[in-house]
C-alpha cells in the first residue's frame, strides 16, 4: 500500500500542485531525519513525502484516526498516532526513518 500512495502522491504533485524541491540531498538515505511542513495547503506532509527517496512515516493526530476517512488513510500509509499530551518527537523514532508531522496536531 505505501508503493500505491507514493504513487498517487505523485501524480497529484505532477498535475495539482507546482513542486520544486531544493536541498533533497539533505535529506539522508538511511538514519532517522525530521521533516517538517510550512503548512501552506493541509497535503504539505504528503507533498513532501512525494519530493524524497526514502519512505518516511507520518505523525498524525490520534484524533483523525477517529474519522473513518482519515483512519483508513493513516493506517494504509503507515501513520503513527500521536495524542495531545505527548511530545511529537517523542514518538519520532520509527527504526530511523524519516518522519514528517501531519496537519491537526495544534491544541
Amino acid at each position: 500500500m505505501c508503493l500505491l500512495s507514493r504513487v498517487v502522491f505523485w501524480m497529484v504533485r505532477h498535475s495539482i500542485f507546482k513542486v520544486r524541491v531544493v536541498g533533497q540531498r539533505n535529506v539522508p538515505h538511511r538514519g532517522p531525519a525530521l521533516l517538517a511542513a510550512n503548512h501552506v495547503t493541509y497535503a504539505d506532509g504528503f507533498l513532501i513525502g512525494s519530493c524524497v527517496r526514502p519512505p518516511i512515516r507520518f505523525l498524525a493526530w490520534e484524533r483523525l484516526y477517529h474519522v473513518r476517512f482519515f483512519s483508513l488513510v493513516l493506517q494504509a500509509i503507515k501513520a503513527i498516532p500521536v495524542r495531545e499530551s505527548k511530545s511529537p518527537c517523542s514518538n519520532a523514532n520509527d527504526r530511523g526513518r524519516p518522519c514528517t508531522l501531519a496537519t491537526g496536531c495544534s491544541g
